[in-house]
């Protein structure tokens, strides 16, 4: 629908003294004029459209949430914008009405009338908020929630929504850089947030509930070509398209309606080149029915990101159903956080294994409630075969928690340089524990390798910290991720809480256990996991054999100071 100078809308309201009617025909005569002599009539144009403003009294201001001009501005840019075509790039709406140019419904979507003043709504309109429950500001988004409760929304996440900005940032910085390196980006392209790039990256949000993560991916990552925005509820595709209008990215993202899972497959079969890349998951519970088909759906070297909140069974309450959404078995031990992240990266393996593909972890996090992990997806058949290597079997004591792991598989280089793949031999332990005879339990497999890119990360802090305000989480992201790089590439962990509980002795600052660990030439680190996380590369043995010696410390200075007090008394 278009809407031309003197046709502008149809009043819901009469106005007094048949004035609508004088003001559509006096516009009218003036536009047949302009278009006979339209440079002499330009000047006298303008001067009467201003009189009937005037007239008409339209002296407020559009939209006050996104700074609109008001009047005496809008006469200023209309006298400098003349009679130029309408561009929404270029002027605002009201200011292209008051020129004499022609305005598109994209521009001027609807027209209210407000104490007997006429009010057009402009792109990115003026939004009644009072049909709205609530009015929620995170990052550079504005979102409008229903009184009803149609819509989710978790404020918690908002740690997740900042971190999630900021990987996609970088890899979208990293797209961009490779494809100047190849001249594959227009001379003229612009790489900043809000403003579509065509070469820039491909984003499909699976369950976008109102929308407000792909709002911010558009108004705050810098490369994107589209935010495919999806819902499977019509509820909520009402809801993200309203907020998408009102914070002005319709050029960027696209509402959509459909099965998260059934879309994803069908851009499975499609070009390289057509599908995503980047597909984010953060559904409410667990993401075990999307992994299968957003494997297939993103390109080669894409970034998939994923998000389970059904951490309990992940964490060892029903192995059982672990086993059946993830593919391996969890265990209730100090160490099932870190675990439920490599449960999770051993699933996307797997089903990326099915089809020549493999995956590269990025950044993996425990964070709050849930997991969240971001992994590269590559295509390489010959890849594919060290991927048994890179999985485990983690067998764990149920007195002490020593734990050792059983890879799948292994590599080996013959002397002709060849990699040749074999079984693995075991197991490692026996029935019983050596150290407190309790039995074994059985767990995995679960993903062996790293969890971090410590390069990646490292220029996701960087960028973080230029404008540390950027993100309401900034803070928190820069010290997460800093852990993250200071943490040792070996799986599991040690908890020293448990370990003092099962010699029954005090527990020691963490720095005591980690300087015998060093002075006996291993490696040791904390973990983002757990606070009382013990990471070392050394065997069970070593570590306890210290906690033995702790034990044997402790007892002889309590025996000193027994002997000193029966001194002194």
């Amino acid at each position: 629908m278009e809407f031309v100078k003197g046709q502008l809308f149809e009043p819901e309201n009469d106005l007094p003294g048949g004035a609508y009617a004088t003001h559509t025909d006096s516009l009218e005569n003036k536009h047949d004029e302009q278009q006979e002599n339209p440079q002499s009539q330009n000047s006298e144009l303008f001067e009467q459209k201003v009189s009937d403003v005037n007239q008409f009294n339209i002296s407020r201001t559009y939209d006050q949430s996104h700074h609109l001009p008001a009047l005496e501005t809008m006469k200023t840019e209309a006298a400098s914008n003349g009679s130029d075509e309408c561009n929404r790039n270029d002027s605002s709406p009201a200011v292209n009405l008051l020129a004499g140019n022609e305005c598109n419904a994209q521009q001027v979507n609807s027209w209210k009338i407000d104490r007997g003043v006429l009010i057009p709504l402009p792109h990115g309109r003026e939004t009644d908020k009072a049909a709205y429950a609530h009015v929620i500001k995170e990052g550079n988004a504005e979102i409008l929630f229903p009184k009803k409760n149609e819509v989710f929304y978790n404020p918690v996440q908002e740690f997740n929504r900042d971190l999630t900005c900021a990987v996609i940032s970088q890899f979208s910085k990293l797209n961009y850089d490779t494809q100047c390196m190849a001249s594959l980006v227009d001379d003229h392209a612009v790489f900043a947030p809000g403003v579509r790039l065509e070469s820039g990256v491909t984003i499909f949000e699976g369950l976008s509930a109102s929308g407000l993560r792909s709002i911010r991916f558009a108004l705050e990552i810098p490369g994107i070509k589209t935010v495919l925005c999806n819902d499977m509820s019509y509820d909520a595709v009402e809801n993200i398209k309203q907020n998408i209008t009102h914070n002005r990215v319709e050029n960027i993202v696209q509402p959509s309606q459909s099965d998260a899972a059934a879309y994803m497959y069908s851009y499975a079969s499609k070009r390289e080149a057509e599908k995503f890349d980047v597909i984010d998951l953060d559904p409410y519970g667990s993401p075990a029915i999307f992994l299968d088909a957003a494997v297939q759906a993103i390109k080669n070297g894409g970034l998939l990101c994923v998000t389970c909140t059904d951490t309990a069974v992940l964490c060892g309450n029903g192995a059982e159903t672990c086993f059946a959404k993830y593919g391996g078995m969890s265990l209730r031990a100090k160490f099932c956080h870190e675990m439920a992240l490599r449960l999770l990266l051993n699933s996307l393996e797997s089903h990326a294994n099915h089809y020549s593909r493999y995956i590269v972890p990025l950044v993996s996090i425990s964070a709050d409630f849930y997991i969240r992990v971001f992994v590269r997806v590559y295509t390489s058949a010959k890849d594919v075969k060290n991927s048994a290597s890179k999985r485990a079997l983690v067998f764990s004591c149920t007195g002490c928690e020593s734990f050792h792991l059983l890879h799948m598989g292994k590599s080996l280089v013959n002397d002709s340089d060849h990699v040749i793949y074999k079984n693995s031999t075991g197991p490692p332990v026996s029935h019983n524990c050596k150290h407190c005879s309790s039995p074994h339990h059985l767990g995995g497999p679960i993903w062996a390798g790293s969890l971090y890119d410590v390069e990646f990360i490292n220029s996701v802090i960087q960028k973080t910290g230029q404008n540390v305000n950027a993100l309401g989480t900034s803070k928190r992201i820069i010290g997460v991720l800093t852990v993250m790089t200071e943490e040792l590439e070996v799986p599991l962990y040690y908890s020293l809480d448990k370990l003092c509980n099962v010699v029954h002795v005090s527990q020691p600052k963490a720095i005591i256990i980690r300087s015998a660990l060093l002075n006996a030439g291993f490696k040791v680190s904390g973990s983002h996991c757990n606070s009382n996380a013990i990471k070392t590369n050394a065997p069970s043995d070593t570590l306890w054999d210290i906690m033995r010696s702790l034990v044997c410390y402790l007892v002889q200075s309590a025996f000193y100071l027994f002997l000193t007090l029966q001194v002194l008394i």
